[in-house]
């Protein structure tokens, strides 16, 4: 009714009102279209992204022009996403992971090491060094006729048997030479004191170092002082910070300068080849509930030893069994020719109170309980006989 009131009553002002819809609709089209078309990096370096950066750190927006610039790929892809590279420039220290790599790339003239190190180092050619490693301290010594090689990129590697060293500057020497054999950067090689040797025993240093402190500042500070360069203080360990030197036996030096300063607590990475773990193969092991839980029949939770991960077998080498450790049992006698024994027992410093075979220990009739005793201390384990 209204159109036609208009058409009938008042023309000209119904043809006013159409033509300013027309020009409204056509306005509105365009305007649209040359939002929708237009540079996604006016929307990056203008006022939007800087707002967006002044929420984050109070930079001005000309930073995310630069990390687009700087970033390459990653640029590209946060291009036409407002703040999204504000974000990402504006995230802090420390280096993570993907920042220095810390496996060894940098070739050297080893021999020509400064003279400050070559002293640091000589003190581990003489004597064994008291070195944290699977949450304990050890007594690890310097190996003089191994080095190992690893890919710098993947980390990957091999032990490399060399002629044995007589001294720190023949060890050197061997250094240099595998150096030019294999291209790679070597790195020193380490052993428990009393340990059989082989790649579950071997450790290798490497450049990383931890230090702890509640400043970073003193750490910083120590770290310097000993030609460390910070690579990363992990956000799950509070008050750790890891560092590298330029190379394995520079870490090994840096570590017993700071040992010596004593100003920060200091500890030398070791790498390990880990193993397999399991339980051993001895038949009777699941009746031995005090060495692990197995819902057996009237036992409760909680009450074995958990002793899986501490022997890991099956790796023979692997785990921590007791190797060089003598158990003294005083009972009524120890058959030293049993199958699950005979290997671990020491006939050399026997003592028989019971009669006139003194070096014999041998038990008489019916004197079991040492045996039964000795199988609990040293029966041979993983040989499939009997228990562990």
């Amino acid at each position: 009714m209204k159109k036609e009131y208009f058409t009938q009553k008042d023309p000209q002002k119904y043809l006013r009102i159409k033509v300013l819809g027309l020009v409204l609709g056509l306005a509105s089209v365009l305007g649209f279209f040359l939002f929708s078309t237009s540079d996604p990096d006016s929307k990056v370096s203008g006022k939007g992204n800087q707002r967006s950066e002044a929420g984050e750190a109070g930079n001005p927006s000309q930073k995310a022009v630069a990390g687009n610039e700087v970033e390459g790929e990653k640029g590209q892809e946060a291009r036409g996403k407002p703040g999204a590279m504000a974000q990402d420039q504006t995230k802090k220290e420390p280096i993570s992971a993907e920042g220095p790599n810390p496996f060894p790339k940098a070739k050297k003239a080893w021999s020509q090491l400064p003279a400050e190190t070559q002293a640091r180092l000589q003190r581990y050619v003489r004597s064994s060094a008291g070195i944290a490693d699977a949450g304990m301290v050890r007594n690890f010594r310097l190996a003089m006729d191994e080095l190992y090689v690893r890919d710098p990129e993947t980390g990957k590697g091999t032990g490399v048997m060399v002629a044995p060293a007589s001294d720190l500057s023949g060890l050197l020497a061997q250094m240099e030479s595998v150096q030019a054999e294999t291209g790679l950067v070597p790195e020193l090689v380490m052993y428990e004191e009393g340990m059989e040797r082989n790649e579950f025993t071997r450790r290798v240093v490497t450049r990383e170092l931890m230090l702890e402190s509640d400043s970073q500042a003193a750490a910083d500070q120590e770290a310097q002082s000993a030609g460390l360069v910070f690579r990363d203080a992990p956000a799950y360990a509070p008050g750790k910070f890891l560092y590298l030197a330029e190379s394995s036996p520079e870490a090994l030096a840096a570590w017993s300068q700071l040992e010596v300063a004593d100003v920060v607590e200091s500890s030398l990475l070791l790498a390990r080849q880990q193993a397999k773990r399991a339980m051993p193969n001895d038949p009777l092991i699941s009746k031995q509930w005090h060495l692990k839980y197995a819902s057996q029949a009237g036992v409760v939770s909680g009450t074995d030893v958990n002793i899986e991960t501490t022997w890991a077998y099956p790796t023979n080498g692997a785990g921590r069994r007791g190797r060089g450790i003598y158990v003294g049992v005083v009972d009524d006698g120890l058959e030293t020719a049993h199958p699950d024994l005979a290997a671990n027992v020491d006939t050399n410093i026997d003592k028989d109170w019971n009669d006139s075979t003194t070096t014999d220990p041998n038990p008489g009739a019916g004197d079991d309980h040492g045996t039964a005793c000795a199988g609990n201390v040293a029966a041979v384990g993983n040989n499939g006989a009997g228990i562990s």
